[in-house]
């Protein structure tokens, strides 16, 4: 058991032996940054000299000028594209079946009940052929 109590006690010296030099080292390498940040030279511009950044405006340059006019034709494209799009889509939207007429819906005439009926058949036949084609293709 005495061994035991021996190699616990140089296993907790050895572990706080070696948080100590790690200590050390992270705080030498602090140092060694502190160094470095005080090697930085700030200064406070009163504004009185403009950069030469600021002495020519972004509108006289001529490659922002060029950029610009890229992004409105760009932008512009984008634009006609999903009008095109808009278009392609709303035809399916025509093949879409009206509702199923009603005798109230007509007025409780029989004759235009059986012509809306018959519409809509001819309708639906109409588009299941479309589809049918669509599918063949």
């Amino acid at each position: 058991m005495t061994q035991i109590a021996e190699t616990t006690e140089n296993l907790n010296t050895e572990t706080e032996t070696n948080e100590l030099n790690n200590e050390a080292e992270t705080n030498a390498e602090l140092n060694n940054n502190i160094g470095e940040v005080e090697g930085l030279e700030i200064s406070i511009d009163d504004g009185s000299q403009p950069s030469e950044d600021e002495t020519t405006s972004d509108e006289t340059k001529p490659w922002v000028k060029e950029l610009r006019k890229t992004q409105r034709e760009l932008q512009k494209e984008l634009r006609v594209a999903k009008e095109e799009l808009s278009k392609v889509k709303q035809p399916e939207k025509l093949n879409a079946l009206p509702e199923k007429p009603t005798l109230q819906s007509c007025g409780y005439d029989e004759d235009i009940f059986e012509a809306k009926v018959l519409n809509l058949n001819n309708k639906k036949l109409q588009i299941e052929a479309q589809e049918k084609a669509e599918k063949e293709k």
